[in-house]
């Protein structure tokens, strides 16, 4: 059985570079190299990570708070959403988005029927909710989520703007 070698970069005629890994297969009393070319793989996976910096970064700057939740359990916060409700990220990840929601049961109704219509395919909602704080308020918050591909599963990123003043006044 072959066994490969490390990834080495190597230098071509032309005086480009590939990575490659090798392995040597024996045939008899033969040695036969077998090179594999891993540029393209390498250089994917480089673009993908500088995108995924890219969008955190961008998301990590903006004023508008941003979670991620796969099921039920926030999986990313940014910032901007931490400061609204008075939560470190810490304390959202990990957690449920019921945690944060009150005991009403109409918008416990609410929050499952957009739960619905997401596993039914529904590609943007919107809602208006309230949102207990950790000091025990309420801010009513515009969210609007959509479903996305977080870290190799399904989930859905929500915008969310604190509506409270505009509301009630």
């Amino acid at each position: 059985s072959a066994e490969p070698s490390p990834e080495l970069e190597l230098r071509r005629k032309d005086g480009g570079t590939v990575i490659a890994r090798g392995a040597t297969v024996s045939l008899g009393d033969q040695n036969i190299v077998v090179w594999q070319d891993w540029t393209e793989i390498r250089r994917g996976e480089a673009a993908l990570r500088e995108s995924e910096q890219r969008f955190r970064g961008m998301i990590e700057q903006t004023v508008t708070g941003i979670f991620v939740r796969q099921g039920e359990v926030f999986v990313y916060v940014n910032d901007a959403f931490c400061n609204m409700i008075g939560y470190s990220q810490t304390e959202l990840v990990g957690s449920t988005v019921n945690d944060y929601l009150g005991q009403d049961p109409e918008i416990r109704a609410q929050v499952e029927a957009l739960r619905e219509q997401f596993a039914q395919g529904a590609r943007n909602l919107h809602a208006v909710l309230p949102v207990v704080t950790k000091t025990g308020d309420t801010k009513l918050l515009a969210m609007h989520g959509s479903p996305i591909e977080w870290q190799g599963g399904p989930g859905i990123i929500v915008m969310a703007e604190d509506t409270t003043e505009r509301t009630l006044t």
